[in-house]
C-alpha cells in the first residue's frame, strides 16, 4: 500500500505472543501468522479497503499479557483455508509493525464495531473488529 492512502475506518485486534512480535519487528516489520479462528468479516473489509484504496490495521496485544496494545501494523492479506480439515483457520501477513508508544494504550480503549462498547477488560478471545484509534487515523502513524 501506498504510505498517501488514508486509513480505513475499522480495523482488527488481535493477540500474539510478544516474543514473536518483536522478531518480527526486529526482522523488517513484516511477519505472517496463524490465527485459529477463520477472520471470515476481517477477509470483507480487507477486500473493501483495498477497492477504496484505504490502508487496513491490524492492532496486536501480547498474548501473554493481553491488557495493553503493542503493536499495529498494516494487514496485507487474509487467508481462509477451505474449512473441510483445517480446523476453520487464517493465516495473514501484515507489513510496517510499529510498537505503541508507551505508556502503551489498554485494549479497553478499543470501541468494539457491533456493540459500541469498549472492549471489556475480561475478554480474551483473539480476534474482533474495532473501531481504528483516532489517534492513528489523524496523522500517519507510519510516518517516521
Amino acid at each position: 500500500m501506498d504510505l498517501s492512502e488514508p486509513i480505513a475506518p475499522l480495523c482488527v485486534y488481535t493477540i500474539a505472543h510478544s516474543d514473536r512480535l518483536n522478531f518480527f519487528y526486529n526482522l523488517g516489520g513484516r511477519g505472517e501468522l496463524t490465527e485459529g479462528k477463520r477472520w471470515v468479516r476481517a477477509a470483507t473489509l480487507l477486500k473493501a479497503a483495498g477497492h477504496f484504496r484505504l490502508r487496513f490495521l491490524v492492532l496486536f496485544a501480547g498474548a501473554e499479557q493481553p491488557k495493553d496494545l503493542i503493536y499495529y501494523a498494516e494487514l496485507d492479506s487474509i487467508r481462509l483455508p477451505d474449512s473441510a480439515g483445517d480446523g476453520g483457520h487464517t493465516e495473514y501477513s501484515f507489513s510496517r509493525l510499529t510498537p505503541f508508544k508507551k505508556p502503551h494504550p489498554l485494549k479497553t480503549s478499543l470501541i468494539n464495531d457491533v456493540t459500541q462498547k469498549p472492549i471489556p477488560s475480561g475478554y480474551i478471545r483473539p480476534y474482533l473488529i474495532c473501531r481504528t484509534p483516532a489517534s492513528l487515523l489523524i496523522s500517519d502513524p507510519f510516518a517516521s
